[in-house]
């Protein structure tokens, strides 16, 4: 599994528009589409820079994840834990969003 620690914005935005695999708490998984990469501002965290930057996934599913890590699977970036949040329902399902900063 990738540390999410070190992963920067450049990481996520050339696989904007693919499909990432989410497990649900029970198990179930649901697709969501990488629809955003947000660029935010820049941190000093423990002497370290790095550019904050947010994360916007799309869910067809009316079922809503309540926040929390959940694991992510992605053909090109593999095994990831991803700590997302329920931002807004849409007409075709619901919005999450992943803020690394």
């Amino acid at each position: 599994m990738i540390d999410d620690s070190l992963l920067v914005q450049d990481d996520f935005a050339p696989h904007l528009g693919s499909s990432f695999t989410v497990t649900s708490i029970d198990g179930a998984e649901m697709p969501m589409t990488l629809v955003a990469v947000e660029r935010g501002l820049r941190t000093d965290w423990a002497g370290q820079k790095r550019d904050a930057f947010t994360l916007i996934f799309h869910c067809a599913s009316d079922d809503v994840l309540p926040q929390g890590s959940y694991p992510f699977q992605h053909a090109g970036m593999g095994a990831l834990e991803i700590f997302i949040g329920p931002i807004k329902r849409v007409d075709d399902g619901v919005h999450y969003a992943a803020s690394f900063n």
